[in-house]
């Protein structure tokens, strides 16, 4: 009906806005691919009960996550939640991946 319709509309604009955000935080060089791969539970925040979660959806490495972000609402949307402090994982996913890049 159409009161189920609006609420599925504001859902997925809430999720595409959340997917924009951390879009937006990445500056470029954050966007390009990178080589290294990093171990999905060597992100700070990624514990026993998150990296299970995360390797059932598929992503095994930092790398992998970053990409997921990218590229499905419905990952983010699973992943928020599914995972306490989803955002917070992600932002030190970067950060280890930017250090990755300049060791």
């Amino acid at each position: 009906n159409e009161a189920e319709q609006l609420q599925q509309e504001q859902e997925e604009q809430a999720a595409q806005t959340t997917q924009d955000e951390l879009m937006d935080d990445m500056d470029e060089n954050e966007k390009t691919v990178i080589c290294v791969e990093t171990p999905i539970d060597s992100v700070h925040g990624v514990g026993p009960k998150t990296a299970t979660i995360l390797r059932s959806k598929g992503i095994e490495t930092a790398e992998q996550l970053l990409d997921a972000i990218q590229n499905s609402e419905e990952i983010v949307e699973e992943l928020e939640s599914e995972v306490r402090g989803f955002h917070r994982i992600v932002e030190n996913a970067k950060e280890v991946l930017k250090n990755a890049e300049y060791k």
